[in-house]
């Protein structure tokens, strides 16, 4: 009896009521069940963006693959470099025909020719694979193919003169032509005007195609030999090398 009056002595707002305790444990419950599924959701969505991931390599890894196949046959088709051993470029080229040719300082004679007098083996003068025929001044092609013809000219005249037309010619000799004939051609004059008008270079360069011993030589005319600058053998020159 005393047990039992301790008891209802206890207050009631001391005591949980049945139904509000089963609310919290639900409560807790769905806690809980809600934490499991925000688990589950990022573990799908982990699964989700590495799924996509893959894919998207393996279709970049494909793709690419395609690209290299589709670029191998005109990678194949390409013109191959040839490689020389034991060699470089500038040795390759070094080895093709060329020549380059000076005026003496006595470049002048007493009467003009139809042809310039070249020096072909001394000072700035290179030669490899071609002749230079002194008889008639003419180089003589070694090999047929393409080869770039040039040649450089400096005149002066003295003030006293008004003014000296310049006109040059390169031509070529063929065996089946059999005689010469005009395959570059430039036209200048010397006029008087200010200080140092009387000094005229001129130039002309041009691809010919050419003929195993097909024959180059330099023509001027008469009024353009008697003012041909011969003072330095840069100031004159006559060459040709293998394209």
């Amino acid at each position: 009896m005393d047990a039992c009056a301790l008891n209802c002595n206890i207050p009631q707002d001391a005591v949980i009521p049945m139904t509000q305790l089963e609310s919290v444990i639900i409560l807790l419950k769905h806690c809980e069940e809600m934490k499991r599924q925000e688990s589950r959701l990022r573990i799908c969505t982990f699964i989700v963006v590495v799924g996509f991931a893959t894919v998207y390599l393996m279709q970049h890894v494909i793709h690419t693959s395609a690209d290299d196949a589709r670029c191998k046959p005109a990678e194949m088709s390409r013109p191959q470099v040839t490689e020389y051993p034991g060699t470089d470029l500038k040795v390759h080229y070094e080895s093709k025909p060329y020549v380059h040719l000076t005026t003496p300082q006595s470049c002048l004679l007493d009467k003009p020719m139809e042809f310039l007098h070249w020096e072909n083996n001394q000072g700035m003068a290179l030669m490899k694979s071609f002749t230079y025929d002194k008889s008639n001044g003419s180089l003589i092609v070694p090999q047929a193919g393409r080869y770039f013809v040039y040649v450089g000219m400096t005149f002066r005249k003295s003030k006293e003169i008004m003014h000296v037309p310049i006109h040059m010619m390169v031509n070529k000799y063929s065996d089946s032509y059999r005689k010469y004939v005009p395959v570059m051609e430039v036209s200048d004059v010397i006029s008087n005007g200010t200080e140092g008008n009387h000094i005229r270079t001129v130039y002309t360069g041009q691809i010919l195609e050419l003929k195993n011993k097909d024959h180059l030589r330099v023509w001027i005319s008469a009024e353009t030999y008697e003012v041909i600058d011969c003072r330095s053998e840069k100031y004159n020159y006559f060459g040709a090398f293998f394209l």
